[in-house]
């Protein structure tokens, strides 16, 4: 195999594993704040934080990329139940 398609890929996976271990952080986090949220009395859904995340991050990509990162955020907050 071509020797820069193997080094691309080897990126490709480093920033997969980042991705994953950033993911997971997150969501240890997440699951933090909604412990914290339950012992104030508080509800743990927050429909404008949730939205205001997305719009965000959507500022932060192209705008072929901003449907996919509304998807996949909205997957990763669904997780930190």
């Amino acid at each position: 195999m071509d020797q820069d398609i193997v080094t691309l890929r080897k990126e490709i996976d480093e920033l997969d594993n980042l991705i994953v271990d950033t993911i997971s952080k997150r969501v240890q986090l997440a699951k933090r704040t909604i412990q914290r949220k339950k012992e104030l009395g508080l509800s743990v859904y927050d429909a404008e934080r949730e939205e205001s995340i997305i719009k965000r991050l959507q500022l932060r990509v192209d705008a072929s990329l901003k449907d996919k990162i509304a998807v996949i955020y909205e997957c990763i907050m669904l997780g930190k139940n």
